[in-house]
């Protein structure tokens, strides 16, 4: 069963499976690892940074791909990223849905910190830079260091939301398992 689809910078098409990952080289279809040594996991979540880097997650963590491999970023060692959509990022910072929070790394080094507490299960960027996520049963944004909360008051019923988008128009849509 295909989980997901991606196609990285560089013209690879990835696929996640439940027999594991799966990069299509326009000839064939090769297998990938992308495990903690004390766990084997679907990826669920993959992601090109705007350097160019591919990223992915699974219920073993966070892994980036370097020199052929998938190498398990620090501070994500056996996090469990189920959503399909738990990884995001702008020009400078990768952010990550975690069932302990929002947290977010520097493209170009650093340790992961933690931004926003509530227990999140997907994230995008929007064109504005601002960051949406899902923050328990409720979507949160992220602009300029201040978090809000969009809630019934503000049209946005009861999540958990699972993937965020944005059209053309810059409008956002989200969906939950039941509406969207």
């Amino acid at each position: 069963t295909i989980l997901g689809l991606h196609q990285d910078r560089r013209g690879f098409l990835w696929a996640s499976t439940e027999g594991g990952l799966f990069r299509y080289d326009g000839d064939r279809f090769r297998p990938f690892v992308a495990n903690s040594p004390a766990q084997k996991r679907n990826s669920n979540s993959m992601y090109s940074s705007v350097d160019g880097q591919f990223w992915t997650g699974s219920s073993a963590g966070l892994f980036r791909w370097t020199a052929g491999t998938f190498i398990a970023v620090p501070g994500f060692k056996d996090v469990d990223l189920q959503s399909a959509q738990a990884i995001a990022g702008d020009p400078t910072n990768l952010y990550v849905a975690t069932a302990s929070g929002l947290r977010s790394v520097p493209l170009h080094g650093g340790q992961p910190h933690l931004v926003s507490p509530k227990k999140s299960y997907s994230v995008f960027v929007g064109s504005d830079r601002t960051v949406w996520f899902s923050c328990g049963l409720l979507l949160c944004s992220l602009k300029d260091g201040r978090e809000q909360e969009w809630a019934s008051d503000r049209g946005v019923t009861g999540g958990p939301w699972q993937s965020i988008v944005e059209d053309t128009a810059g409008r956002l849509w989200i969906r939950s398992a039941e509406q969207v």
